[in-house]
């Protein structure tokens, strides 16, 4: 097994690898045919980096052996190694936890069977526990248990004592400080400024109402719908834009009408320096096939490849268009418009609600001048509002899983189709039923060289290994007796879980805990994610030393890419799909997105920041409007309690925050469509050929690029 440096302890497997050896005329690594691995280690050393690459597949019984959404195909029986890593007793830096990858790449040419100790888990991608069993079993018992989707709800609520804490903290945290500040009568509980945060309020969730009619709300036919949603991408997109500006015009007005304050200016400053410099770099970034930009719409995709314009094809703007279109169609399609609007509306007005009280809670801690209580009520409302932001997160996720399970019935052929062609798995593959000559150049060319992967699975694993098997053996289990005798011949969630009711009630009941988890930790999970990324670019060609510095900053690493893997958003998906523990879920999903090369596609996914700036352009533009109000009001009437600049400033501040609060819920549902449309591509690929061809072809030619 000259590839992998390591052997199965499948006999099964082994036997197999050394007989496809002997038909291709290579002896194996000796220890292959030696299945005492202890001594194997004790004779050899680790074979150089050369032979630890990810690309070859020397069994198509391997091949086969691979997760698998819902019945439907997965991209690591087709793209990524199955990998058979074994136990290591005598190898004395595989399990040390403060290795951390620092480099991308090693020297193929180094003819020394050593493995430097910086740079071994960043090239052997599965290094497992001393005493936990293969990658490969472990991907089969996934597959086994990812099957099918539950035909029941279970009875008993996953992460409950989250569930439990969110009940207990919130309502204290939200009415503590309204009972247990002490008032003192001073500018937050008066005119102008509490007037000012009052409006703010009120004139955020009437512009939540017009955007929430404005993306999901509205009747159309069949004919209209793809248009329409094209159309509300497109728009979206504008918003970048407009957020530079509205950051502007707040900076200057600050600058101008509050000039004892005017070092504030440096956050509306630091906010239109990020959005300018992340336009100009998407603008610029070319990638290996040199593609600047791309139409909004499928029709000008074809036009422009048939006329020789398809360097302009391959932009995130317009790639975020395309992504956004197809998440709105799905949506439409696997959940009805009316009675997701209505739900939709429903939360949105408790989110109103929820965001009244934290005001209030937040005016009673600053009246009293209480950190304490300050810190108390922004947890609380941080908290309410993330959750109920994420029930919305759990109802769009279902609804994109459940077109995947659709698609997949409708075309039965497709998850055979690996069956066939499990012995070229990175061979010349038919990505579709069209050619590549069918497709437009964009796609045919796109490379993924520029992707870097940074969240190894690897560093964090190995703390798991040992709790899969009793994990996934209690879950199996439950889902058997979820059952209860049911026929398992739809794959589907029955007809009762799969509506916008079924899902709202799954949120609200047995998967609220995993809901309230996602709403407290996700949001920071995504943002140490996007640090981790920042971190592993900074240390490329970095030298690594043993300072103690270094080995505790290795440490802290390796810390936050476990807590990314245990509390990704991403996991949402198959909290809706399986019913699985929060916790369960991020792992499963992080595992699943590493293995099939989309976790550096995602990195590069601009939705989040495209939320941010819609969210950022109406809340700056409302804090502009109640900002004039109270400085007008201050200077013209003058009240007993007068405000300083700097509580004006503070004021918009905290009117900025309530509204963008607001705006940012009415996206969740676009957000997190889109990241579980990323999620069941992973699993389940083909899916998306029939219905969307193009992005189809896109994702698999940066996701396969990603493993090469």
């Amino acid at each position: 097994m000259s590839e992998h440096g390591g052997a199965s302890g499948d006999t099964d497997s082994h036997h197999e690898e050394e007989s496809s050896f002997q038909s291709s005329g290579t002896s194996p690594f000796f220890a292959d045919a030696m299945l005492d691995l202890d001594t194997a280690h004790d004779l050899a050393e680790t074979p150089d980096a050369s032979q630890l690459q990810r690309k070859t597949i020397v069994s198509a019984a391997d091949a086969a052996d691979v997760l698998q959404l819902p019945p439907m195909e997965s991209p690591t029986r087709r793209r990524s190694k199955p990998e058979t890593t074994t136990t290591n007793h005598n190898n004395g830096f595989s399990d040390d936890p403060t290795m951390l990858p620092v480099m991308d790449n090693v020297n193929n040419n180094n003819n020394n069977n050593s493995l430097p100790r910086h740079i071994e888990k960043q090239e052997m991608m599965r290094i497992t526990h001393m005493d936990s069993t293969t990658t490969t079993s472990t991907l089969r018992r996934m597959r086994l248990l990812w099957s099918s989707l539950p035909k029941t709800r279970p009875t008993w609520p996953r992460d409950w004592p989250w569930a439990l804490a969110f009940c207990i903290v919130v309502p204290l945290a939200l009415a503590g400080p309204m009972f247990l500040a002490q008032p003192q009568q001073n500018v937050w509980t008066q005119p102008p400024l509490s007037t000012a945060t009052f409006g703010a309020w009120i004139v955020s969730a009437g512009a939540a109402v017009v955007t929430t009619r404005w993306m999901y709300g509205r009747r159309y036919n069949d004919e209209d719908r793809t248009s329409r949603h094209e159309r509300v991408a497109a728009g979206l997109v504008n918003f970048a834009a407009w957020s530079v500006v509205v950051y502007l015009v707040l900076a200057v007005t600050i600058l101008i009408r509050l000039p004892a304050a005017r070092w504030t200016i440096i956050l509306p400053l630091a906010y239109t320096v990020r959005d300018v410099y992340l336009v100009r770099r998407w603008k610029q970034r070319r990638g290996v096939a040199a593609l600047t930009s791309m139409p909004s719409t499928a029709s000008q995709a074809s036009s422009q490849a048939s006329t020789g314009q398809s360097s302009s094809y391959a932009s995130r703007y317009a790639f975020f268009q395309a992504l956004t279109a197809m998440a709105l169609d799905i949506l439409a399609q696997s959940l009805r418009r009316a009675s997701f609007f209505r739900v939709l509306t429903l939360i949105l007005l408790t989110q109103t609600i929820v965001i009244g009280l934290w005001r209030q809670a937040l005016i009673g801690a600053l009246d009293d001048k209480s950190v304490w209580l300050l810190l108390l009520a922004a947890l609380g409302g941080k908290w309410a509002t993330g959750t109920l932001a994420r029930l919305l997160s759990l109802v769009a996720s279902g609804g994109v899983v459940n077109w995947f399970v659709q698609q997949q019935e409708q075309y039965p052929e497709d998850s055979n189709h690996d069956e066939n062609d499990a012995d070229d798995v990175y061979g010349d593959i038919e990505l579709s039923a069209a050619s590549d000559s069918q497709v437009p150049e964009a796609y045919r060319t796109v490379g993924a060289s520029v992707y870097q992967s940074v969240l190894r699975m690897d560093d964090v694993l190995d703390d798991d290994d040992d709790d899969d098997d009793l994990e996934q053996e209690e879950f199996r289990q439950e889902m058997e007796q979820d059952r209860n005798g049911i026929p398992t011949s739809s794959h589907a969630h029955p007809e009762s879980l799969s509506t916008v009711r079924g899902l709202v009630a799954a949120g609200l009941s047995v998967s609220f805990g995993s809901v309230a988890m996602c709403g407290l930790l996700g949001g920071p999970a995504q943002f140490v994610w996007s640090q981790i990324r920042k971190v592993h670019i900074w240390q490329q060609g970095h030298e690594p030393t043993d300072s103690v510095m270094e080995k505790t900053w290795n440490r802290v690493l390796l810390w936050a890419r476990s807590f990314v893997r245990s509390n990704s958003d991403l996991a949402m998906s198959h909290v809706a799909a399986y019913y699985k523990p929060y916790p369960r879920a991020s792992r499963d999903v992080s595992r699943l997105i590493e293995e099939a090369g989309v976790e550096p596609v995602l990195h590069d996914d601009i939705t989040t920041h495209m939320c941010n700036c819609v969210g950022g352009t109406i809340s700056g533009a409302i804090v502009l409007f109640t900002g004039h109000f109270a400085q007008r009001e201050r200077v013209l009437h003058g009240h007993d309690y007068e405000a300083t600049d700097l509580d004006v400033v503070m004021n918009m501040l905290m009117a900025f925050i309530l509204s963008y609060t607001l705006i940012f819920t009415v996206m969740e549902p676009l957000r997190a469509a889109i990241k579980a449309v990323y999620v069941a591509y992973a699993q389940n690929p083909r899916s998306l050929s029939h219905a969307y061809p193009l992005i189809y072809h896109r994702l698999t030619r940066l996701s396969e690029a990603n493993l090469s």
